[in-house]
């Protein structure tokens, strides 16, 4: 790694172990730059990297689906304008806006995360999507299958991690993935055949045919 930060140092071994390529941008003095230039068969997509400060409270609400509105999705929108003022520097460019996703793991669904960044990049063409970085167990739609994991008991869910790891070794017990939120905004759009590893996930607004916009996922795992 070759950031002190813990969120740019998760994002770099991220692209280590899917292969990509990437350069760490350096500081320009009175100037906004992004932090990476991520290397894709398409070109480069610049990534600007960001965390957040969590609390309980900020958990609670959004285990109960009351987060929206609260002090903490104000936060993240605060954190997402800043990190996509830098992105008019890029345009024409690929770019995209990532979270640290120990911070906002109750959103990881997409769906929260999409509605409380939509307006902010509604204001913002030059932002192709946003990103939540997360840690990722590949055994969880396995343990799905075998449990109801809304109402399976602490040993129930236990029971079936222990099953699901002896019968598939293969699988790593954590690995780094990147939820994927396009901007229907965006003038240059990310690329759908990057960031597509394994596990990765890919959301998108898309306008129906009552001329709303309609979230839907794009590629992924069902979760």
């Amino acid at each position: 790694m070759t950031k002190s930060n813990v969120a740019e140092g998760l994002f770099e071994r991220y692209l280590c172990e899917n292969g990509y390529t990437f350069h760490p941008i350096p500081r320009d003095p009175g100037k906004k730059t992004a932090d990476y230039r991520v290397d894709t068969p398409r070109g480069g997509v610049y990534c600007e990297v960001k965390s957040m400060v969590w609390t309980e409270e900020d958990d609670r609400l959004a285990g109960t689906g009351a987060w929206m509105g609260q002090p903490g999705e104000k936060t993240f929108r605060k954190r997402l304008h800043m990190g996509a003022e830098k992105s008019a520097r890029y345009a024409g460019h690929p770019y995209m806006v990532v979270f640290h996703a120990a911070v906002l793991r109750v959103l990881l669904g997409g769906f929260y995360t999409a509605v409380a960044s939509l307006d902010v990049l509604k204001l913002h063409h030059d932002v192709s999507a946003v990103a939540i970085l997360e840690e990722y167990d590949p055994h969880r739609p396995l343990v799905r299958q075998l449990v109801d994991v809304r109402h399976a008991s602490t040993k129930e869910l236990l029971d079936a991690h222990i099953r699901v790891a002896a019968e598939h070794p293969e699988l790593r017990s954590s690995l780094l993935r990147l939820d994927v939120v396009e901007n229907p905004a965006a003038h240059t759009p990310l690329p759908r055949d990057v960031f597509r590893g394994m596990y990765d996930k890919r959301s998108a607004w898309t306008e129906g045919g009552d001329g709303l916009l309609h979230f839907e996922q794009v590629f992924g795992p069902s979760d």
